[in-house]
């Protein structure tokens, strides 16, 4: 069962990479937002019931018990070296531009799936 949610950061991942959507600044916005939009979108009875962070690329830890969801960005994926072992089972990748077109519902639709 999942009781953590950890967002990793994209601001400081490939700062000279920045997304097509602008720069780590544009990076930093949709982060923030994602997280909010993310804890409003679960609900408060699955919010209450699990840890919800943001963690850098370097604060991943493997995780036996399968117990964390890790939402990663397909930049973040391609332009870092993450161990498989890192991502576990549970894990969501996504793109800003995607996000910035099909607004929030859907990767929130999916995150529920993975946490079902």
């Amino acid at each position: 069962m999942v009781k953590n949610i950890e967002m990793v950061n994209t601001t400081m991942v490939g700062i000279m990479q920045s997304s097509n959507a602008g720069s780590p600044v544009v990076d930093g916005a949709l982060n923030a937002m994602l997280l909010k939009q993310l804890k409003d979108g679960l609900g408060q009875a699955i919010v209450k019931t699990m840890t919800i962070k943001m963690v850098d690329v370097d604060e991943l830890k493997v995780d036996s018990n399968n117990e964390t969801l890790v939402l990663i960005n397909n930049r973040v994926l391609k332009s870092t070296t993450v161990p498989a072992e890192l991502l576990g089972n549970h894990y969501l990748t996504y793109d800003n531009e995607d996000l910035e077109k099909n607004s929030f519902e859907s990767f929130i639709e999916n995150v529920k799936k993975m946490l079902s």
